[in-house]
């Protein structure tokens, strides 16, 4: 008997943290014409180019999972309702400002970083070992002075 992935859409935030904002339970499709059903589309605020920093991920959601599951995964991707203005209007060099990144922490460890996903980055699927885990946190930040959006669907926990 199989039990039942718990999607992280279903569940409440014990604390949040960002100044943007987030869509839970959202419909969307990637630059490849893929659609995701029950996503969560967060849209970054603005960050400091001049602290262009990737270690600073201000904007987060902790769930409390309490240790119960083995497993999360899903799948991160840039939203097609996304602008292609980074694509088309600035140099390569530039293009990292007008990133996205979504970072997962276990109990305020590290457990995953996904790409810099810039308009054009391909749709990222992981699987992460959360044994023990007491607090989830998904913490995202932009490196741009405009507003970006990234996605993050089929996000589930389950049990061993």
């Amino acid at each position: 008997d199989v039990e039942k992935p718990t999607y992280l859409t279903s569940l409440t935030p014990f604390y949040t943290d960002y100044g943007s904002t987030k869509l839970t339970g959202v419909v969307l499709q990637d630059k490849l014409g893929n659609s995701y059903f029950d996503c969560i589309e967060y849209i970054g605020g603005h960050f400091d180019l001049k602290k262009n920093n990737i270690s600073t991920f201000k904007k987060r959601d902790t769930y409390v999972i309490g240790g119960k599951y083995s497993t999360f995964s899903g799948t991160v991707f840039v939203p097609d309702t996304r602008t292609s203005f980074w694509d088309t209007e600035i140099s390569d060099q530039d293009k990292s400002k007008g990133s996205f990144a979504l970072r997962i922490y276990g109990d305020d460890r590290l457990l995953y970083q996904s790409p810099v996903m810039i308009s054009t980055q391909y749709p990222v699927v992981f699987e992460l070992d959360v044994s023990g885990v007491d607090q989830l946190s998904i913490a995202w930040a932009t490196f741009s002075d405009v507003t970006a959006e990234i996605g993050l669907a089929d996000a589930c926990l389950y049990k061993d």
